[in-house]
């Protein structure tokens, strides 16, 4: 079983509204009890792997008794949270069962009791998409506004891939003829 809370909803809403950027259809959920993780495959015309990965700690409550792997549908799930967000929503509740075919999705206002309970449908993919294991030995923090301007400026319908540098002084981003630079304030 998979259960987690949110309660910084509008930050979480961000983060999927880039990865809807790039896939307006379907996606993965991967949760391990030290990972919780949505994923874009695009095999075509040039193979990319997009992967959003949130430690426990971000979450107000986290569980997960083991890996999980489902397709859900991500245009419906970045819906439900932006509409339930407008209505004055700021806690998100997240539930999985091992046998279910969906995800319960719990929206509470502050102060009230839930609000909207929705449940999205899911599926087993046919394969599993492995992320590789990322070095956190180096690592960089820039403001969200400037990621999104990068998604943005990237065309990976024609890219495959974006090469980042990270030095002491700067991280630079080359995607296709592209080159964004962030110093260091």
């Amino acid at each position: 079983m998979l259960n987690f809370w949110v309660d910084c909803m509008k930050q979480f809403s961000n983060a999927i509204s880039l990865l809807r950027i790039l896939e307006n259809n379907k996606a993965d959920f991967k949760s391990t009890p030290t990972m919780f993780s949505i994923i874009i495959s695009k095999p075509s015309p040039s193979p990319s792997l997009v992967s959003l990965q949130i430690i426990p700690q971000f979450f107000t409550k986290y569980s997960c008794d083991q890996t999980h792997y489902i397709k859900f549908n991500i245009a419906n799930f970045f819906t439900n949270i932006l509409n339930n967000q407008r209505i004055g929503s700021s806690f998100l509740g997240f539930s999985l069962a091992q046998t279910q075919r969906h995800v319960a999705l719990k929206f509470k206002n502050p102060g009230q009791g839930f609000s909207k309970v929705v449940k999205e449908s899911t599926s087993v993919p046919k394969q599993q998409m492995n992320v590789p294991k990322i070095d956190y030995s180096s690592f960089a923090s820039f403001e969200l506004e400037d990621f999104r301007r990068i998604v943005r400026m990237a065309d990976f319908a024609h890219v495959s891939y974006a090469h980042v540098t990270l030095t002491h002084s700067y991280i630079r981003f080359s995607v296709g003829h592209h080159r964004i630079v962030l110093s260091k304030e």
